[in-house]
């Protein structure tokens, strides 16, 4: 019995050939919530620092912040958040690991190190200066644990389906031999040829 013809002869072909390796989603919906929810309390916590700061150290129409360390970890909290997010978001829709990585690191170093500065080492500590740390610092390391193991599942799921999709490939080749030998007026390069093998 000749094995099973899975030459692609058009694109609408080879892309039925890539459907046959196992196409499973594997974005992860908790991370999708997570990040959905992350973009309120990052904006909640901006606007709330900023009123806090303008409240306390307000003179005249200035503001002197004796807690330099704070107003400058704020900028740069405020310019990696949007860039951490987007990383975030891109990574689990497209399902492409280097930009959840991106995600993760990010997440780790400014992020944790600011919220962690925040709440244990400002200058004028209230509780709830801390109340608010302490929740943000939570869903930091939920999302950091939750993105672990989306990228573990997903290099996994991937990688079974770079070996179908090899193995698939593979049956590909053997079939376009198989009909060489059956055909040896065609001959083995014009078989190979005519299925686009070479």
């Amino acid at each position: 019995m000749p094995p099973l013809d899975l030459t692609p002869r058009t694109a609408a072909v080879t892309s039925q050939l890539r459907a046959l390796s196992n196409r499973r989603l594997c974005s992860s919906l908790a991370l999708q919530q997570l990040l959905y929810y992350n973009v309120f309390w990052s904006a909640a916590w901006l606007v709330t620092h900023f009123v806090r700061i303008a409240l306390r150290f307000r003179v005249g129409l200035a503001i002197s912040d004796p807690d330099i360390v704070r107003t400058v970890l704020t900028v740069f909290w405020a310019l990696a958040e949007p860039v951490r997010l987007g990383a975030g978001y891109y990574g689990n829709l497209q399902e492409n690991v280097p930009w959840l990585v991106i995600f993760a690191a990010l997440t780790l170093a400014p992020q944790t190190a600011v919220c962690y500065y925040m709440m244990l080492a400002q200058w004028y500590l209230t509780p709830f200066d801390q109340a608010l740390q302490v929740v943000t610092a939570a869903l930091l390391h939920s999302e950091f644990l939750v993105v672990l193991y989306a990228m573990a599942r997903m290099l996994r799921l991937q990688r079974q389906q770079y070996y179908l999709f090899e193995a698939a490939l593979q049956q590909q080749a053997d079939a376009a031999q198989w009909r060489a030998r059956q055909h040896p007026l065609l001959g083995g390069a014009a078989a190979a040829a005519r299925c686009g093998l070479t």
